[in-house]
C-alpha cells in the first residue's frame, strides 16, 4: 500500500468520525427536546443512548462490508476454490473463510448487544418521562391481576 492510499483511508476515516459525532450530536438534541429532558441523569441517558446508536450503525456498516468481503472470497479464491468454500460446516472452510465467518458472527452479537443497550436506555428515558399511576384501593381486599392479590391486615 503506497502513502496516497493510506492518507485516503485516513482522512476517509476521520470524516466518516466527525459525520458520527455530529449525528450523535444531533441525535442527541432530538432525544433531549423530545423527552423534555432536564435533570442529569436523564441527560446521561440520553448519551448513552446516542453513543449506542452510533456505535450499532458503526458495527452494520462493518457487518456490510465482511458480507461483501466473503462474497468476493467466494468468487476470487484461489487457493481451495469456490466448492469448499460454503461447505456444510465452517470448519471445512479454509482458514481466511473461517477468520471473516468469525468476524462476521462477533461482529453480529456485537450489534445485537449494543441494540439492546440503546432500547434500554430509550426505555428507561421513556418510564422515567411516565406520569405516574395512581391507585387507590378502599376495599378489604382487592383483585389486582391474575394470581395477584392485596390484603389489607386491619389488626386493631
Amino acid at each position: 500500500m503506497d502513502q496516497s492510499s493510506v492518507a485516503k483511508r485516513k482522512l476517509a476515516h476521520e470524516i466518516m468520525v466527525e459525520d458520527d459525532e455530529t449525528l450523535q450530536s444531533s441525535l442527541e438534541r432530538r432525544l433531549i427536546l423530545e423527552y423534555n429532558c432536564q435533570t442529569p441523569t436523564e441527560l446521561t441517558l440520553i448519551e448513552v443512548a446516542s453513543s449506542n446508536y452510533i456505535h450499532y450503525l458503526d458495527l452494520k456498516r462493518q457487518i456490510s462490508s465482511c458480507e461483501v468481503s466473503l462474497e468476493a472470497l467466494y468468487y476470487c479464491h484461489d487457493t481451495c476454490g469456490p466448492n469448499n468454500l460454503y461447505a456444510s460446516s465452517p470448519n471445512k472452510a479454509c482458514k481466511r473463510t473461517q477468520y471473516q465467518l468469525k468476524r462476521l458472527d462477533i461482529l453480529n452479537k456485537e450489534s445485537d448487544r449494543v441494540f439492546r443497550h440503546y432500547m434500554g436506555a430509550i426505555n428507561m428515558l421513556r418510564l422515567m418521562k411516565q406520569s405516574p399511576i395512581k391507585i387507590t384501593v378502599n376495599a378489604q381486599t382487592a383483585v389486582v391481576g391474575q394470581n395477584q392479590m392485596v390484603q389489607a391486615n386491619n389488626y386493631e
